[in-house]
This record gives structure tokens, sequence and C-alpha cells, in this order.
């Protein structure tokens, strides 16, 4: 009896900790490694539409945590966004046109000096996306920003500032739209 009471009291004390993993379903792991960067979990949140429709968890991960959106935009450091996808059934026209939306706001209306990084970021997302699937937005200072879908390497796009504008997206001032205020707090872990 008593290792009985043992077991049920450490699986309750346990239990907070596998739940600060857990954003809408998806499995966000404390630490990630990328071509040998090992990044540290910072904060993660959930993107919805309307304020109630779930649409994907995203989670950012860093060298050194930090809650200064402005000082992670400005590292040259490796650093990593994970989108893990709570909808399915969102088109690749759905996802293209939410991110030219982002980057024309980004850019204040002048993506012509970017579109040959912005179709190739573009082309990372050609299949409608499933309950679970994760695209991870990984920067790698020798690299560029490096997209994967499931793990797999899709694109990889040179150069930091175009990895500060997909980073904008979820870190800039003031995020695309008023329902991702929440989820830049959450991201920066505030």
């Amino acid at each position: 009896m008593k290792r009985i009471v043992i077991a049920v009291l450490v699986l309750l004390m346990a239990a907070p900790f596998a739940m600060a993993k857990d954003f809408g379903g998806a499995e966000i792991p404390d630490t990630v490694t990328i071509e040998g960067a090992k990044l540290t979990f910072n904060g993660a949140g959930i993107r919805k539409k309307l304020k109630f429709v779930k649409v994907y968890a995203a989670a950012l991960f860093l060298e050194n945590k930090s809650s200064d959106a402005e000082k992670i935009l400005n590292a040259d450091e490796p650093m990593m966004i994970r989108m893990v996808f709570i909808r399915g059934k969102i088109t690749p026209q759905q996802l293209i046109d939410s991110w030219n939306e982002s980057f024309t706001a980004i850019t204040n209306n002048n993506t012509a000096p970017w579109q040959e990084q912005i179709n190739k970021f573009n082309a990372c997302f050609a299949v409608d996306t499933v309950e679970g699937q994760t695209y991870d937005m990984a920067y790698l200072p020798a690299k560029g920003l490096v997209v994967y879908l499931d793990g797999k390497e899709q694109a990889t796009i040179p150069g930091k500032e175009f990895k500060n504008m997909v980073f904008s997206i979820w870190l800039g001032k003031g995020p695309m739209d008023g329902n991702m205020e929440d989820l830049k707090e959450d991201m920066l872990g505030k």
C-alpha cells in the first residue's frame, strides 16, 4: 500500500512538469539540437484565428533564454521557431497568403527587394497541413534561415536580414494581427 501511495504522489508531482510541454495538444521539447547547435525552450503559445480557433502551437528556442524581442531579432546566433499544427487542412495558398500579408506589413509594402527570398520561403509550404505536422525555421549564422518540414530540410535562405523578417512575424513590434500579441508574449516567456 505504501508503494502505491508513493507512486501516486510521484505521478501527481510530475504532472505539472509534463503539462508544461503540452500546448493545445502539441508536444514541445525542452531542448532541440540543430546542426550541432543546442537550443533551449524559451516560450510557446497557441496561434488562434478569430480568438478561438486553434491553428498551431509556436515555440521559440534560443541558446540563452531572453524576453527581449528586439535583442532576439538583432542576435546573430542560432535560434529557431517551431510551428506544430493543431488544425489540419490549411491549404498551401492560405499559408502563403498569410506569409505574404506579413511580409508586406513588415516591409511597409516594399517586398520587391526580398521577392526571391520570399518565393523560396513560400515554396516550403506546398502541402495541406495535417494535425501534428511540424515546421522548424532555424537560423544558423553560417547558413541563414533553414526551413524544415517534419525534420526534413526544405530550403536554406542566406542572410540574417531575412531571418529577422520571418521572426518579426511573431516577435516584431505589433505582431501582424491582434490575435498574435498573446502568442508573442508567450514565446518570450512572459
